[in-house]
């Protein structure tokens, strides 16, 4: 289900205590693609819910962006007290990195 995921296991894999992290990557920039991945982080049960995309930059790609991180925000169920971490990869420069993490 998720790209990604930490399980705290007991002994064997059969005895999972939990997820410690679940993450989702997505490369499309497009509100559809967003969407459709960061909704699994918001049904799962995990200490950590992390989500990785692209970004172009310059004002109308970073303005971009952060409608992507406002929508994100928009769908999370409220009060639960789930931590989120939205991590951005530049296209161009993968060495910069933007990042925004909330506690809904």
């Amino acid at each position: 289900m998720f790209d990604l995921c930490w399980a705290d296991l007991g002994k064997s894999w059969r005895d999972l205590k939990s997820l410690k992290l679940i993450s989702e990557i997505e490369r499309q920039n497009d509100d559809d693609n967003i969407l459709q991945d960061f909704r699994k982080l918001t049904i799962g049960i995990a200490e950590f819910r992390l989500f990785v995309s692209t970004y172009k930059e310059g004002k109308r790609g970073e303005k971009r962006l952060l409608e992507s991180v406002n929508l994100c925000k928009a769908v999370c169920p409220g009060s639960r007290g789930f931590r989120y971490l939205y991590v951005a990869i530049s296209v161009r420069h993968p060495a910069r990195v933007k990042k925004f993490a909330w506690t809904i």
